[in-house]
């Protein structure tokens, strides 16, 4: 198995997103949607075992990233520290419920935007 991890990263050509630097010093892989299908198991074991970190792609535009739960955690629990500090300020302490609706409205703005 460990052989299969090798080659698949190998195979891949592991060029950096222009934004993965100023997150990560792991490179993400692009891969496209064909490999996914045919090498999900593989993929999944390179994300949980080694840490790595996939861009989904068809026809070369992104459509996802797979990530190590772990790192999303942690992505997550910035997002909410920054938009409390943002939103709120530094000194008011929200509650779960307070920052989950803060986030739902934030969402629905941005979606809105994008329409």
């Amino acid at each position: 198995m460990i052989d299969v991890l090798f080659t698949i990263s190998e195979r891949y050509l592991m060029k950096p997103h222009s934004d993965t630097k100023k997150f990560s010093s792991t490179p993400i892989i692009h891969i496209g949607t064909d490999d996914v299908r045919k090498r999900m198991g593989e993929i999944l074991d390179c994300v949980n075992l080694r840490g790595d970190e996939f861009l989904i792609e068809r026809k070369h535009k992104a459509l996802a990233v797979l990530i190590p739960v772990q790192k999303h955690k942690v992505l997550e629990k910035m997002a909410r520290e920054f938009l409390s500090k943002s939103l709120i300020g530094e000194n008011k302490k929200l509650s779960q419920k307070e920052a989950d609706q803060l986030a739902d409205e934030a969402k629905h703005a941005s979606r809105k935007k994008e329409l």
